[in-house]
């Protein structure tokens, strides 16, 4: 279980942070990646090995969670829910459920008590870990590269989520 330059680049373009193995308290930033050596560009002279660097990244039980990005404050799933249909207003209202896949539900605003006593009343808008896809209750959504997009720019870690439990990931707050 190691982190692969293939892993990372996805989020470059979103100026992902990081931590040296060596220098736990002052986050940089990655500007690059070299890949004849297969490090890591933190500045001018400064190239790392992957192996000396912990990414600092959301897991993804924060999707139901309030977060902030660019100082701006919002529930990463409602936003996400928002790009698949904007008519409607959003709440999230679960973590991940247990038995079943879903890392994050959307809902309609006041239709809470519908979808769980009856799901055929409410648009559902979900994340399955297991599939990694964009749900809807009608099936697959449509943008799920643009939802995925904006998954890496608030720096959602969408890999095997036990990178954080052995600390080869560093869970941002």
């Amino acid at each position: 279980m190691e982190l692969t330059i293939k892993d990372l680049a996805k989020y470059l373009p979103y100026g992902l942070g990081t931590l040296e193995i060596f220098n736990m308290k002052t986050p940089k930033t990655i500007k690059g990646i070299n890949l004849i050596d297969k490090a890591i560009i933190l500045g001018e002279k400064h190239i790392r090995s992957l192996g000396a660097i912990k990414p600092i990244m959301r897991p993804l039980s924060q999707l139901v969670e309030e977060i902030t990005h660019n100082r701006e404050t919002f529930v990463p799933i409602v936003e996400l829910a928002k790009v698949h249909n904007y008519a409607y207003g959003w709440k999230a209202i679960e973590k991940e459920l247990p038995n079943r896949w879903f890392a994050a539900i959307a809902v309609q605003e006041n239709k809470e008590k519908d979808y769980l006593t009856d799901r055929n009343l409410s648009l559902v808008f979900s994340y399955s870990k297991k599939l990694n896809v964009f749900k809807s209750d009608i099936g697959l959504v449509a943008h799920q590269e643009l939802l995925f997009q904006k998954l890496y720019e608030w720096h959602f870690w969408t890999g095997d989520q036990s990178y954080f439990e052995n600390g080869i990931l560093i869970e941002k707050k």
